[in-house]
Parts: C-alpha cells; sequence; structure tokens
C-alpha cells in the first residue's frame, strides 16, 4: 500500500464514522485535546477511525494529531492527522468541512504525501512532492491573480506590514469558511486567491496537507513577512501564513516589507 493509498483508507473510514453521528452527538464533548482546547465527540470518533485503519496496515509511522498528541513509534516519518477540520461547521450541519492528512519525515517543510477530504462532498485534494496536485484523480492548479476579481479567505488582523498587503488590500470579495486545509485547497485549484492566517493559530495538523498541496499546484505560501513557515511536528505549536495562487501577490512592488 502506498502513501496515497493509506490515507485513502483513513478519510473512507473517517467519513463513514462521522456520517454515523447525529449534529446532537457530533457535538458532546469528549475532553480535552493535545493543543488544550475542549475536543468533542466527532474529533474523538474521527481520530480513532485513522488509528484504526494505522493499526491495520503494515505502515511504520509515528503519529501527531489534534486530539490524541505525539505518539513516537520510533520510525522516520511521521502521520500528521486533523480529524476533522472545521468542526464547528461540522457540528451546526454546515457542509464545509475535512479531515487533513499527511506524511512527513521532518517538519513543515519535509511533508511528503497529503490528502484532505472534503467529507460532505466526498472529494479528495492529494499530492505527493514532485507529482502535482489532484482532486478526484484530476490535475488542479492555482489561478492567475486579477484584483477585479481577487476572492481571499479570511483576514483576521489588518493585513499593514504583510507580505500580501498591497495587491490583496483591495481585493473585493472576502470569504471566511471556517476550515484552514480546505481553504487551502481551494488556493490550490484556483477557486481562491489567497487564504490568509495573520494570527498565530495554526497548528501544522491545521496546515501540513494544504502546504503541500498548494505547492504542487503551482502556488506559494509563506509567513506573512514572506519567510517561510516552519512547525514542527508538535501539535501545540502555532503559526500564521498567507497561502496565494499567483506569485505576484508576493513580489508585487507596493507590498509592505
Amino acid at each position: 500500500m502506498d502513501d496515497l493509498e493509506l490515507l485513502r483508507s483513513m478519510a473512507d473510514e473517517v467519513e463513514a464514522a462521522v456520517g454515523d453521528l447525529s449534529l446532537k452527538e457530533r457535538s458532546e464533548e469528549a475532553g480535552i485535546g493535545a493543543d488544550g482546547l475542549p475536543a468533542h465527540r466527532i474529533d474523538r470518533v474521527a481520530e480513532q477511525a485513522v488509528f484504526d485503519v494505522l493499526e491495520g496496515s503494515p505502515a511504520e509511522l509515528n503519529v501527531c494529531s489534534e486530539e490524541h498528541g505525539v505518539e513516537e513509534v520510533g520510525a522516520p516519518r511521521t502521520l500528521i492527522v486533523d480529524p476533522v477540520d472545521g468542526t464547528r461547521n461540522a457540528r451546526r450541519g454546515i457542509p464545509f468541512y475535512c479531515v487533513s492528512l499527511a506524511i512527513t519525515s521532518g517538519g513543515l517543510d519535509r511533508v511528503e504525501a497529503a490528502l484532505v477530504r472534503n467529507i460532505p462532498a466526498n472529494q479528495d485534494y492529494v499530492a505527493v512532492r514532485g507529482e502535482g496536485a489532484y482532486c478526484d484523480g484530476e490535475p488542479i492548479s492555482v489561478s492567475a491573480f486579477d484584483p477585479e476579481e481577487a476572492i481571499r479567505s479570511p483576514i483576521l488582523v489588518s493585513p499593514v506590514g504583510t507580505v500580501a498587503a498591497g495587491p490583496l488590500e483591495q481585493a473585493p470579495n472576502v470569504r471566511g469558511l471556517g476550515a484552514a486545509a480546505l481553504e487551502m485547497c481551494l488556493v490550490a485549484q484556483g477557486s481562491m486567491d489567497a487564504f490568509l492566517h495573520l494570527t498565530e493559530g495554526l497548528r501544522i495538523v491545521d496546515v501540513a496537507a494544504g502546504l503541500l498541496i498548494v505547492e504542487e499546484a503551482g502556488g506559494n505560501v509563506v509567513a506573512p513577512d514572506g519567510s517561510r513557515p516552519e512547525l514542527p511536528v508538535d501539535p501545540s505549536a502555532r503559526t500564521s501564513l498567507v497561502a496565494v495562487g499567483d506569485e505576484t501577490v508576493l513580489s508585487d512592488p507596493e507590498v509592505a516589507a
């Protein structure tokens, strides 16, 4: 079983497990996650589905998961898991949430394979480093930047002083959709021009898969100052980032330093 086959098997089990829960059951409290935030039943059920697949496979992987934390088995690679990205959406019946899965041989900058499953749409975004990005088997790529048509998602604080401030400050449309991994995939397929998260609230479980998919689709992911975002394999470490499709957004001469 190759990496993507393994990740697809995990996504299948998560989708099935989540689909069995009512909205009331999804919102039941289930303790505290590894990041120190409250967990809900939907998170625990989805995470257990991932572990069940891993335990039944021959793959040797450490695990870094939003709820469970880090489990080391001495393997050279680590499975990065956000069992449900967009939990609040899922709990409220808003059809925009996903499972985000990635395999890395180090931290955020060494992700080798990624899959983001849009659960309500049963739609897979996948990437393997050096092999491009795909949605349900079709190649995807970012779109050219058109300031008159630009859609950004979301700006959480003033963009002044960020690498994408100039071109995106006047972008006419803002969408805050509530699931970082899926929003990065929308950038990758050219539906969104930029995803900006300018408060330091994103964890490696939120962005590891999306980062590889954006880059393999021809996009760019940077910290707000233009440097490459870095995160260790640790669900409590946090960062901010900007994911854009068209690199001209980052190289525009009017962008704030």
